[in-house]
């Protein structure tokens, strides 16, 4: 139980929603008007049902499941052993739209005799409070909502198996034990829906009369439920004639809803009487007319499913003529992964809470994309202040004169402004004035004369308008669950289109003045004209073909260097405080000139570099330079540092440490990865991390670091190609066949 100051007011907000725990049988449910009626305020209804399968007679099944919703006003409805996919589970719930359904995996190894599967129903209400679901098994869900006044909600739907499955079995109820110690322990109010197939019943009698027998591990279940002061809310009343399983001549009680919430009063049932004279016509008819509805209902079905077959085939077809990028991606079952800005979750270590108020969830998702890159250091005020490393590459170089950029501000031709444009792609979105490149291209002579003017207006002044700096914003997923958390999204940026052809001859102009005239000599060619990435997947084929070959030591190490769109409307807008949108057209240049001088600096300091020496080079080589001395392979924002030591892969990290002080900018260190060919043959779940130890400087202030390294045998992915420290191709033919049988089993 928790503590008697639960305040179901808390639970929800303004209307407020009812919920009150009770749980029906379906003989009780579906063929009864008893409280039909909206359950009490400030409550909510749960409810459990174990649906035995949803794909024989879904239909029917899915139809009683909403008359039922619908009749009891069901807040909280668990389904358990439904033996089907999430997704089979979300087409379902199509026909239920007041309600959202949160389902685990489908469980479809071989050792497993139930295929299990479990699903909740959340009355649409209440949806908006979930911040988060998790499946801990096929047969074992928990949703969590959160509420104003600090109020936290999870509620697990639990499918126990029968003792036919007796170590799955052990394991689901070890789950749950384990699930229900996190839940206590992160002081969230609980509730546990579903089918158990155990008689707690028949255990009331041993917990009070004999403790020794309770303690016993075969009923460590309901002992912990009981101990724990849990509350069953299943029964209904009193009455032995029922329960929630039936055969023959048994019947009995394996459902339960145990909560830890205080218990309610219950009400008494008022059943009124009837009586029947001829009661055995009576069951013949009623057996009669059960057999017609019966057959009724599987032609019905058969005619709905002959149709929705019929529907998708003409859909599909219409797909291939008009659309074929929807027609592969549903021939493919592509899902794609999105998420509705409507609430933000706070995740404070004391007082965690969930943003549903829609100016709530605008603030927040203002100040977190304004602030998540902190401004934490202040510039040097003049070059000569730094270190001698770092002051001899960002000092002006003498061979590189000022009129090499002379070219760069002068007026554009009208050739050269629609060459611009006409290489601008199609179908991208719109900028806030919802001006597209199609309508650029589609201009007539006046229109572009007229446009033309006014790009030399802002070449001759070196200025862009103020409407031009504003652009809309959304927030689309990283890798990684959404969970409500802002953190796990980056934004996408909308900008101007006329402004980003603007860019774009720009970009142009000056790619071409840092190829012609070599400013650039960190070696990053990305961006630039004729670069590729071509050479360094090849650079990297012939660094990992030589250490096999010759059995030389070698580390790598890889990472990864407005107004918004809410659900409820676009924010207020803010100013952008540090960096530059990555919807910016010139964005990719400007990342290569800004890593130049860290990528100069590692060229020019190599410690313990990697060696490629004449004999196994793929090209030829000048006589009078043997050897190819190699430590990093970099192009754009995917950075690979390699060594033949690691002393010399600290050296490196040291170097990069202090770039990112030096120009207030952080490395997710949790991304690094560690590739060597000196770790022990093992899988990377068994693997430690290696510490590499710094040295400290006025720029660096991390003396460790901690990398995850990878099994040798693991595969990792450089600019888009899989490879493996020794060479090996199994991991690549291990994919392609499973894209092959994945495409084969689709079609």
């Amino acid at each position: 139980m928790t503590d008697d100051q639960f305040n179901y007011d808390s639970f929800v907000r303004n209307p407020l929603n009812p919920i009150d725990l009770n749980s029906f049988s379906l003989q009780e449910s579906l063929y009864s008007s008893t409280f039909s009626s909206p359950p009490i305020s400030n409550s909510f209804n749960i409810s459990s049902f174990n649906i035995n399968g949803l794909r024989m007679h879904s239909q029917v099944k899915i139809e009683q499941l909403y008359n039922f919703f619908s009749l009891k006003h069901i807040t909280f409805g668990g389904v358990v052993d439904t033996h089907l996919h999430p997704k089979q589970m979300q087409y379902l719930s199509k026909q239920l739209p007041n309600y959202t359904v949160f389902s685990s995996f489908l469980d479809t190894s071989q050792h497993v005799r139930s295929l299990g599967s479990v699903s909740l129903f959340i009355d649409n209400s209440l949806a908006s409070h979930v911040h988060t679901y998790h499946f801990h098994s096929s047969c074992l869900l928990s949703v969590d909502l959160y509420f104003k006044g600090r109020v936290k909600l999870r509620v697990f739907v639990i499918y126990i198996l029968p003792t036919s499955d007796q170590i799955l079995r052990d394991f689901t109820i070890d789950l749950l034990l384990q699930a229900l110690f996190d839940a206590k322990r992160l002081g969230f109010y609980h509730a546990v829906c579903g089918d158990f197939n155990m008689h707690l019943d028949k255990f009331y009698p041993i917990y009070s009369n004999q403790p020794q027998i309770a303690i016993k591990h075969v009923h460590r279940l309901f002992n912990f439920l009981l101990s724990y002061s849990y509350v069953d809310f299943t029964p209904l009343n009193t009455s032995d004639t029922l329960g929630t399983f039936y055969r023959a001549d048994i019947v009995s009680r394996i459902d339960y809803i145990c909560a830890s919430l205080v218990s309610s009063p219950t009400l008494p049932l008022t059943l009124s009487s009837c009586c029947v004279d001829n009661f055995t016509a009576l069951l013949a008819s009623l057996t009669t007319m059960s057999k017609s509805l019966r057959g009724l209902h599987l032609l019905k079905e058969k005619e709905f499913q002959d149709l929705s077959i019929k529907a998708h085939i003409e859909n599909r077809d219409v797909n291939f003529d008009a659309d074929i990028s929807t027609f592969i991606n549903l021939a493919l079952s592509r899902s794609y992964r999105k998420i509705v800005l409507d609430q933000i979750f706070i995740d404070h270590p004391l007082t965690p809470c969930l943003l549903t108020d829609p100016k709530a969830v605008a603030d927040a998702a203002v100040d977190h994309f304004q602030n998540s890159v902190p401004i934490k250091a202040s510039p040097s005020s003049d070059i000569s202040f730094l270190p001698e490393r770092w002051r001899s590459v960002y000092t002006s170089k003498d061979d590189i004169t000022s009129d090499a950029y002379d070219s760069l501000l002068l007026s554009p031709s009208l050739e050269e402004w629609l060459s611009v444009v006409s290489s601008m792609p199609n179908g991208k979105a719109l900028g806030p004035s919802m001006i597209t490149y199609e309508m650029l291209k589609h201009l007539g002579p006046v229109a572009n004369s007229l446009l033309l003017i006014l790009i030399w207006k802002y070449f001759a002044s070196a200025n862009i308008p103020d409407l031009w700096r504003q652009a809309m914003v959304f927030p689309i997923l990283k890798p990684h669950k959404w969970k409500c958390q802002l953190k796990n999204t980056r934004l996408i940026t909308l900008l101007e289109v006329i402004c980003k052809a603007f860019v774009k001859l720009f970009y142009n102009r000056l790619s071409f003045i840092l190829a012609t005239h070599n400013i650039l000599t960190g070696g990053n060619l990305a961006g630039l004209p004729g670069g590729t990435c071509r050479d360094p997947i090849i650079t990297l084929e012939s660094i990992i073909h030589d250490a096999n070959s010759s059995n030389s030591p070698l580390d790598s190490f890889s990472g990864h260097f407005q107004s918004m769109f809410t659900a409820h409307g676009d924010t207020s807008s803010y100013r952008v405080r540090i960096g530059i949108d990555q919807g910016e057209v010139i964005s990719p240049l400007l990342w290569v000139i800004y890593i130049d001088p860290l990528l100069t600096v590692l060229k020019h300091e190599m410690v313990d570099p990697y060696i490629l020496r004449s004999a196994s080079l793929l090209l030829s080589v000048v006589a009078t330079n043997p050897d190819l001395k190699i430590n990093n392979l970099v192009f754009m924002d995917n950075s690979t540092l390699i060594s033949s030591t690691k002393s010399g892969m600290e050296y490196m990290l040291s170097i990069t440490e202090e770039f990112y002080t030096l120009n207030n900018t952080s490395a997710n260190h949790q991304k690094y990865t560690l590739i060597s060919n000196s770790l022990p043959l093992s899988t990377t779940f068994s693997l430690s991390l290696v510490d590499f130890n710094l040295t400290l400087s006025s720029l660096n202030t991390i003396s460790t670091l901690q990398i995850t390294p990878i099994s040798i045998t693991s595969s990792f992915q450089f600019l888009g190609v899989w490879f493996n420290i020794k060479g090996s191709r199994i991991f690549v033919k291990k994919q392609i066949a499973k894209e092959c049988n994945s495409f084969a089993t689709t079609l």
